[in-house]
């Protein structure tokens, strides 16, 4: 099922979107409202997965509105000014409707709300099933957790829980702990795939970060980060895996505390 919220702060416009929804049968009106600010509190409670919304209203308008969600649920913006089309893409609309509009004209739009719908669910299921595949492998102990390393002529294990971070050292890898740096025969998107992604992160083509042994990390303002670890050292990630790691910081917070 589709949830649906309609505002407009005129009672035919209301009635006729709410009539023609009223022809699909997956979609529910959870909420109809006749202000932005009433709107506001309705998509905070009922969490729509799509809002059909007016953009030019008393007080609040509908950009206005958008632009307080954090976190927004699909937009179509119906109105009857074409001037705000530009704008309307610019944040994100999955569609505009200018009034007066078609029943065909809908029916587009309804066909992509269901089409965006079905991928971006369709995409969370797989992220879901990849964390049980993950939450699987870590549970069975398939994830690399020591290596063995020549050190001083000497063969020595290394348990991967004390390196602070790899980094890539030609046809080496170069483990840095607390007191010491081991080099260990490998390479760095090799060693990636073996290691636990709940806890180690490849922040730079280079670098892979022990997220456990990282006292602080802040944002540079760049796209990158800085990550510091107990014996005064740090390191920093490149631009190209800013995504990554927001990602991981994302799925870090939805998890708790280990």
């Amino acid at each position: 099922m589709i949830n649906v919220v309609v505002i407009d702060d005129e009672s035919l416009g209301r009635k006729r979107i709410l009539r023609l929804l009223q022809e699909y049968p997956d979609f529910l009106v959870v909420g109809t409202c006749s202000s932005a600010d009433q709107g506001y509190r309705v998509i905070k409670e009922k969490r729509p997965d799509v809002v059909f919304l007016d953009i030019q209203m008393p007080g609040l308008s509908g950009m206005d509105l958008w632009a307080k969600l954090k976190s927004p649920p699909l937009v179509v913006f119906v109105t009857a000014h074409e001037q705000y089309a530009l704008r309307a893409f610019a944040v994100k609309a999955l569609d505009y409707l200018l009034k007066p509009f078609s029943n065909e004209r809908f029916q587009q739009a309804i066909e992509a709300i269901r089409q965006r719908l079905q991928e971006t669910r369709s995409a969370e299921l797989s992220h879901k099933m990849l964390q049980m595949v993950r939450g699987f492998e870590r549970s069975q102990n398939l994830y690399l957790s020591e290596v063995k390393v020549k050190h001083h002529g000497r063969e020595q294990a290394i348990d991967l829980s004390h390196v602070l971070w790899f980094e890539a050292a030609g046809n080496y890898v170069s483990l840095h702990t607390m007191q010491a740096e081991f080099l260990y025969r490998g390479t760095i998107a090799i060693l990636c795939e073996q290691l636990d992604p709940a806890v180690f992160v490849r922040i730079h083509r280079g670098t892979i970060v022990n997220m456990a042994q990282v006292v602080t990390h802040n944002y540079l303002n760049n796209n990158q980060y800085r990550f510091n670890f107990g014996n005064q050292s740090s390191v920093t990630s490149s631009r190209r895996f800013k995504n990554d790691l927001d990602r991981f910081f994302e799925e870090r917070k939805g998890r708790g505390p280990a």
